[in-house]
């Protein structure tokens, strides 16, 4: 899964291909690869919040009325694996880019799809070695009760497990 940034002008959002934001679209992309052969099996349209709750704006730009709600790119790419799990494409893993490798909560998505993934992430992100089995602490009498979820073990970030 990946997304890529087509150079038109239409919206200042990042854009991966140049490393910075500017005026461009944002697709999402899904492709199989075997060997040295690669070809997409899907492709969807990013559309940022404020451009589908401008009708007018879509009309002109002729988005489809079916296609005009938002959807972040994560969940985009989710319903993409969905579609292709119910379609039977078969795949043995799924590779992630660093825009979603980043994201906890898609990569649980993945997880959740039973498939096998890897992810690209930024080196600064934090990871566990080992399930964090996360809990909320007892309640020691004093104080606030706790209410938050806490990891029982420490996160590292990637660039230091890397270097060790």
């Amino acid at each position: 899964l990946s997304m890529k940034a087509l150079l038109r002008r239409k919206e200042s959002q990042w854009n991966g291909r140049l490393g910075k934001v500017d005026n461009c679209q944002v697709g999402v992309f899904a492709s199989l690869c075997q060997n040295s052969m690669a070809g997409l099996i899907d492709t969807r349209l990013y559309l940022p919040q404020h451009w589908v709750n401008d009708p007018d704006r879509c009309k002109k730009a002729a988005i489809p009325v079916a296609c005009r709600h938002y959807q972040s790119k994560c969940r985009i790419a989710l319903s993409m694996i969905e579609t292709a799990k119910q379609r039977g494409v078969r795949f043995g893993y799924v590779g992630i880019d660093g825009g979603y490798g980043k994201d906890p909560a898609f990569l649980r998505g993945v997880d959740k799809f039973g498939c096998t993934f890897v992810a690209d992430v930024h080196c600064r992100q934090m990871v566990y070695l080992e399930d964090p089995m996360p809990s909320i602490p007892a309640w020691n009498g004093r104080g606030r009760q706790p209410k938050q979820l806490k990891a029982q073990n420490e996160a590292i970030r990637v660039d230091q497990w890397t270097s060790a």
